[in-house]
């Protein structure tokens, strides 16, 4: 499951304000990008496959979740789109919520990182 951020919100980066959603686990963001950025945690996962999906409303193509893989592969994720992917070994990745650059965003999202196997 992807980490909880709740104890780094709120949060104002890059003219976005962050704050805890209306459901566990559920990011709001509202404001204008003024640069791209957004909230992150990074973890320690083990080996194995993961799917890993962003469930949006409101705004869903201008907010969207974001994994950033040890290769430095991108993996983004919004409006209940599901992406899978395999890690050969345990490693370090870099989960995110993210604004896209530019646009006025008023959504939430509730990422989710499950382990497959």
């Amino acid at each position: 499951m992807f980490p909880i951020l709740d104890s780094m919100l709120p949060k104002t980066i890059n003219g976005v304000v962050y704050t805890t959603g209306p459901t566990p686990g559920s990011i709001h963001a509202t404001g204008t990008v003024t640069d791209w950025g957004g909230v992150n945690q990074t973890i320690q996962l083990e080996a194995g496959e993961y799917s890993f999906a962003g469930t949006s409303s409101g705004d869903v193509k201008n907010l969207y979740a974001q994994a950033i893989l040890p290769d430095g592969t991108t993996v983004n994720t919004s409006n209940g789109d599901q992406v899978s992917f395999t890690l050969t070994e345990p490693a370090t990745v870099t989960l995110s919520v993210v604004a896209r650059n530019g646009t006025t965003v008023d959504a939430d999202i509730t990422p989710i990182l499950t382990k497959t196997k």
